[in-house]
């Protein structure tokens, strides 16, 4: 665990309490199963989710270990993993024109052994390595009204720089090499 200065630990603990009472208020709606129901249980218990991550995130020092695309000679691409129709795949930014529409697609292998996506990927130009990344906590979520509360949950995203979109990456733990 990276170290964090006594104010940053503090915030941790903060949140953890919040988090904490957060699920106290959840226990108590359904408790008395008033009217107040299920959307205020699920708002305290999504809050309190959030809550956590965002303490856990601080303990990590604002970085998580995610997925990044590398070209074969080891150097990072301009590329975001996206859920698809057709599953997940990578966006290829261009570096010209970050927010613009994809210079490419890739989709990585699905093999079951390591050796042959990477392989397979290798075969496509690329390889997926691992990167420890700034970090920011987001409510996310698909669709609207119901359904869109239905699929929210608190996850990660990658701090991104506004002019560029590159996520801002501290360290490369794997470049694929």
């Amino acid at each position: 665990m990276p170290e964090i200065t006594p104010e940053e630990q503090a915030k941790a603990d903060s949140y953890r309490e919040q988090a904490k009472a957060s699920r106290q208020r959840a226990y108590e709606s359904f408790e008395r199963s008033d009217t107040d129901g299920f959307m205020s249980q699920w708002a305290s218990t999504i809050t309190a989710n959030e809550l956590d991550l965002k303490a856990e995130l601080i303990e990590q020092g604002g970085v998580i270990e995610t997925s990044a695309l590398f070209d074969l000679s080891g150097h990072l691409i301009l590329a975001k993993e996206i859920e698809t129709r057709f599953g997940w795949a990578w966006m290829i930014l261009d570096p010209e024109n970050p927010k613009g529409q994809a210079k490419a697609w890739f989709n990585p292998s699905k093999a079951k052994s390591e050796s042959t996506r990477r392989k397979t990927n290798a075969a496509k130009g690329y390889y997926i390595g691992r990167v420890k990344a700034k970090a920011y906590i987001k409510i996310i979520a698909s669709g609207s009204g119901m359904s869109g509360a239905a699929s929210a949950y608190p996850g990660y995203q990658l701090w991104r720089n506004e002019e560029t979109g590159a996520p801002e990456i501290m360290e490369i733990i794997d470049n694929g090499q």
